[in-house]
C-alpha cells in the first residue's frame, strides 16, 4: 500500500491539473460505518490528504462526536436517531418501548438480498 498515495497523486496530476478535488467515500459496515475524504490540490501536488471524518451523533445524554458511526437506527419521540445515540438505546429498549425491526434497527445489512420487509415498522411512530 505504500505506493498507492503516490500512484493516486500521479493520476490526479494528469487528470485534474487545474482545480482542487475532494473525494468522499463511505464504508457502510454491518457493525460500524465510516466516512472519509481525500483532498488533492494541484498547487501542492506532492501532498495528498486523506482522513476519516468525525460525525456528530446526538444521544439522549448529549452530542457524541467520533469517526466511527454504529450502524444502528432508532425512531424515538418522532425523531430518527442514527449511530451512537441509537446504539445506546438498544440497552434501554424496554424502558423506551423500542422493539427491534419496529423502531430500532440494527444488523439489517445481514438481510440484504433476501427481500426482507419490516412489517412491524409503523407509519405513525407516536405512542400515547
Amino acid at each position: 500500500m505504500g505506493n498507492i498515495p503516490s500512484l493516486f497523486s500521479e493520476v490526479l496530476k494528469s487528470t485534474f491539473q487545474k482545480k482542487p478535488l475532494r473525494v468522499l467515500g463511505i464504508d457502510l459496515g454491518t457493525t460500524n460505518s465510516v466516512a472519509a475524504e481525500i483532498v488533492f490540490d494541484p498547487k501542492h501536488s506532492d501532498r495528498l490528504e486523506a482522513r476519516c471524518l468525525t460525525i456528530d451523533q446526538p444521544t439522549l445524554g448529549g452530542r457524541f462526536t467520533h469517526w466511527l458511526v454504529p450502524s444502528v437506527v432508532a425512531i424515538y419521540n418522532n425523531r430518527v436517531w442514527v449511530g451512537e445515540g441509537a446504539k445506546r438505546m438498544i440497552a434501554e429498549s424496554t424502558k423506551l418501548d423500542l422493539e427491534q425491526n419496529r423502531d430500532l434497527f440494527y444488523e439489517c445489512k445481514n438481510d440484504m438480498g433476501i427481500k426482507r420487509t419490516y412489517f412491524r415498522l409503523t407509519r405513525d411512530h407516536t405512542r400515547a
